[in-house]
């Protein structure tokens, strides 16, 4: 093993610019495959001496040129750093000793090889081919070492992070084709494979070529392999993957194809969408689970107010939304206090949806009576029911519910109705009654100071005539009808069936011994 002490000036400027770019890390995208620290997978955390501790960002010479680190873009020739020059014979695979950490290589560097952990070898300029020439170290002594570049060659990736390498040199590519063979650039939607950056074929692998690939429009050249791309162990161990697809009429499903030890599968392993169905599954790969008016929902009614009851349709849905219920009959769905069985109240509102508004034997209900004819007055039986209920009223009593006219206190009239519903019909003296006098003898004429307002002739107030002055003789009597004093009949003609005898008038009698 061979040492190298360097102390010059440009040799602390390597170092500085070194270090700084190890340091950088903002806008890095983490690639999703890095594994644990100490894994041997890319990724490891530094300082645990795993893979990743030690590998170099993409840097420049110390113009400010853009090079490779490891070729003759970089440095000058001579100079004693990286980049002097890439050997003729440097065409054989390294075969460096397996390693688990710094302390089991004598350069005390472990770093990650092409298939897991190796012990790092000290170098000036030369590497084996597709290694590089890296700084690792700058106290007590400046010190290079031989690095893998490659970590994530030929994996298979779906965007360019997934391809990057923490600390690694130079950039790599996710770019696609047929199993990330030379000549191919874009995969579409079967993902690609990894690709790093390569100054000429000496810098890749072996069965790798240095190939102009277009990348995002712009032209690289990247190490692409010569065959298929195969899964490495260190791909198999972390899992590496890259997306695909299977698409139908019904929509498109996604999986992916993972490395494994028989290496890359060749189908996808998405499943094929299908119709919605409610079995918590996503069948037609649309991002959701038993959507609506999946195969076997059900019909939920929207409950806004969280009654527990609904009355426009909300969907059909395998399961409750979360704003829906299977109870219908809900009148008033932004009210949570109206709904089929809340309590009926005497408040103006349809409480128990069922269509009326304070019915009878509601909360607060009074006694009352129904009044149909509106005269004030109820009939029948009481019922209990809210107290500016139409059509109801607080008095009883109605003889004759469908007549405005005939109620407790009215008027009673000769119409044979019993208009004050007093249990009498044309009692007393109606307003429209006929005086009727004392006819004892029967002889149609009766005493003119004694006769009753009546409706119809009751003996023995008999006589529509008055002026009989001997009512003990039927042949005497009154020559015309005549009222007693006092008494009228309203303009009105006499009674129907009542009928007058011409009887000699008392004045044209002769005398007799019971005249007066």
């Amino acid at each position: 093993m061979r040492e190298y002490r360097l102390t010059t000036v440009v040799a602390e400027m390597v170092v500085g610019t070194a270090l700084a770019l190890l340091g950088c890390g903002g806008g890095v995208t983490t690639p999703k495959d890095t594994g644990t620290a100490g894994d041997g997978l890319p990724g490891d955390v530094g300082g645990d001496g795993g893979v990743g501790d030690i590998l170099l960002a993409e840097a420049g010479d110390l113009a400010g040129n853009e090079c490779l680190p490891g070729t003759d873009a970089c440095g000058a020739g001579g100079d004693g750093l990286p980049g002097d020059g890439l050997p003729g014979d440097w065409t054989g695979d390294a075969t460096y000793e397996p390693c688990l950490g710094n302390t089991d290589c004598e350069s005390g560097y472990c770093v990650a090889g092409p298939d897991g952990k190796v012990c790092a070898e000290p170098c000036v300029e030369e590497c084996p081919k597709g290694w590089l020439c890296t700084q690792v170290q700058s106290q007590p002594d400046v010190l290079f070492v031989c690095t893998w570049p490659h970590q994530r060659l030929c994996w298979p990736c779906d965007a360019n992070g997934d391809c990057l390498v923490p600390g690694g040199a130079g950039e790599n590519f996710c770019v696609g084709g047929d199993e990330g063979t030379q000549g191919d650039e874009d995969g579409g939607d079967e993902g690609g494979f990894c690709a790093t950056q390569c100054e000429g074929d000496a810098t890749c692998p072996e069965g790798y070529v240095c190939q102009g690939t277009n990348v995002e429009g712009t032209t690289k050249n990247l190490c692409r392999a010569q065959a298929a791309c195969e899964c490495t162990e260190a791909a198999v161990s972390a899992g590496a993957w890259s997306s695909c697809s299977v698409t139908n009429e019904i929509g498109v499903c996604t999986g992916k194809r993972q490395c494994v030890e028989a290496g890359l599968p060749p189908a996808c392993d998405a499943m094929e969408a299908t119709a919605e169905t409610c079995n918590n599954l996503d069948d037609d790969c649309d991002g959701e689970v038993d959507d609506e008016g999946a195969d076997g929902c059900i019909e939920y009614l929207a409950d806004g107010d969280k009654d527990g009851f609904g009355g426009k349709v909300l969907g059909c849905y395998c399961a409750d939304p979360g704003q829906g219920t299977l109870v219908f009959g809900d009148c008033d769905d932004d009210n949570p206090a109206l709904h089929p069985k809340a309590e009926e109240l005497c408040n103006g509102a349809d409480d128990d949806c069922d269509g009326e508004t304070d019915e009878a034997g509601a909360t607060g209900c009074v006694n009352l009576y129904l009044d149909p004819d509106a005269d004030g007055f109820g009939a029948g039986f009481a019922d209990c029911v809210c107290a500016d209920t139409a059509g109801y009223v607080a008095e009883p009593g109605d003889c004759g519910p469908d007549d405005p006219n005939v109620y407790p206190g009215a008027q009673e009239l000769c119409n044979d109705l019993d208009d004050d519903c007093n249990n009498e019909t044309d009692e007393g003296s109606p307003a429209d009654c006929t005086p009727f006098y004392l006819d004892e003898d029967s002889d149609g004429s009766g005493v003119e100071s004694k006769f009753q307002c009546l409706c119809k002739p009751t003996p023995p107030y008999s006589a529509a005539l008055a002026g009989d002055c001997n009512d003990q003789d039927a042949t005497v009597g009154a020559a015309s009808p005549r009222l007693p004093r006092g008494a009228t009949t309203g303009g009105s003609p006499l009674r129907a069936g009542v009928s007058l005898r011409r009887l000699p008038p008392c004045d044209t009698l002769p005398s007799s011994p019971d005249r007066q």
